[in-house]
């Protein structure tokens, strides 16, 4: 439990041994252009190479990271969109609301962390349907490539649209039952 709320825990044991959770017959039919994720979630570590939720895949630059850990000096929540440089800001071990919105309203990918913008960038046009191989993974990056999570996870909502314009009602109906901090 994270704050006396139900949390799903996923233990780290290594780079390529950990908990995750696979999502099947789900990946083909999402649009990496007009797609919504909200994960919420507590790290029981900072750890580089740790990835809370994958959609899509590396290969052909469909990517969606939304978000994972990378560095040590210091540690970096990031999130990453198709081939671009990936939006990041200082990891911690709070209790935190990961959002990210891509689509036409914004006309590009953008990253929350507790309601806060972390960042920006633009739509790819060769996202605009994953067609990845790779099942979407909840606590890692990709099978043969785990990188699991070590922390806690509660809620993970996935829109096949762009929600730009009910983000601050979902990250706040968030913060309220989970009891975190948004701005």
């Amino acid at each position: 439990k994270v704050n006396n709320r139900a949390a799903l825990d996923f233990e780290r044991v290594s780079a390529s041994a950990g908990s995750f959770l696979q999502i099947t017959d789900f990946n083909d039919l999402l649009n990496l252009n007009s797609l919504s994720s909200s994960v919420v979630f507590k790290a029981d570590t900072l750890v580089d190479g740790a990835w809370v939720l994958t959609l899509g895949t590396d290969s052909n630059n469909k990517r969606w990271y939304a978000p994972y850990f990378e560095g040590s000096s210091p540690c970096q929540i990031k999130f990453r969109y198709a081939n671009y440089s990936p939006i990041f800001v200082t990891a911690n071990t709070n209790h935190n609301i990961a959002t990210s919105v891509a689509g036409s309203t914004i006309n590009g990918f953008q990253g929350y962390l507790n309601g806060a913008a972390v960042d920006t960038g633009t739509l790819d046009d060769d996202v605009n349907n994953s067609s990845s191989t790779q099942e979407p993974l909840i606590g890692a990056l990709k099978l043969t490539d785990l990188k699991p999570f070590d922390g806690k996870i509660q809620e993970v909502i996935i829109y096949d649209s762009d929600q730009t314009n009910s983000r601050t009602a979902i990250i706040a109906d968030q913060g309220t039952y989970y009891g975190i901090t948004t701005t």
